[in-house]
């Protein structure tokens, strides 16, 4: 009963996390982006 419910949380948590993720990812990629245009100019 506990491992059939762990698992389903797991399964209902992933692609929150995996969003959240996703979304510092691209932010951290924008501002190093930006900075580097900076550093070109």
């Amino acid at each position: 009963m506990l491992d059939g419910f762990g698992l389903i949380a797991f399964a209902s948590l992933f692609p929150i996390i995996s969003v959240l993720a996703y979304a510092q990812v691209t932010s951290f990629l924008a501002s190093s982006s930006l900075s580097g245009d900076d550093d070109e100019i």
